[in-house]
């Protein structure tokens, strides 16, 4: 079977025929669904707590490892995120970004996933507070989270768990539980 690196396939299966009916009555169902006005604590607080996150003029960032949000100052943010940054990546100019992308459509055609790899995203990182931290009300620390993936982090990975796997298999490491 050919190895797909974590990469979905394009094909869909076929329709079935005998659920063509069960379909329609469900969406049918769902179009004849009627709302009515309803008041009750919980919706009165979610509008509250909508209102006041629509006027907030700091930003909401979410905490690490916890459901938690906290109120940051815009300035506050921005140097955080620097912070963040500089310790982790480095400037690079802008063709950089266009010869990544040339050597992962090179390495997906070497591994014939060419049709369903995409190119190297430019999405925005963020940041996340370590609100586990034991100082955290001191000194807050943050953790950068890029979203940006290209297809050759997911091959390193699929890589990387397979030989580790060989290599447990072999018995040359012992895994510790």
């Amino acid at each position: 079977m050919k190895e797909k690196f974590g990469f979905r396939t394009q094909k869909t299966p076929p329709q079935n025929t005998n659920l063509t009916q069960f379909e329609e009555d469900l969406y049918n169902m769902i179009v004849n669904v009627k709302f009515r006005r309803t008041n009750s604590e919980f919706q009165t607080k979610l509008d509250k707590d909508i209102r006041k996150i629509k006027s907030c003029k700091s930003l909401i960032v979410p905490g690490d490892k916890t459901t938690n949000f906290y109120e940051v100052r815009k300035d506050r943010y921005k140097t955080m995120m620097v912070n963040s940054l500089t310790t982790q990546y480095c400037k690079a100019g802008e063709n950089i970004l266009d010869k990544n992308n040339e050597k992962a459509a090179i390495l997906a055609r070497a591994v014939e996933i060419d049709d369903r790899a995409q190119c190297f995203s430019t999405e925005k990182c963020f940041l996340t507070l370590k609100d586990h931290k034991e100082n955290f009300n001191d000194k807050p620390t943050t953790r950068l989270i890029n979203p940006a993936k290209t297809p050759k982090s997911y091959l390193t990975k699929s890589t990387l768990q397979s030989s580790q796997k060989q290599t447990l298999i072999s018995g040359e490491i012992q895994p510790k539980y």
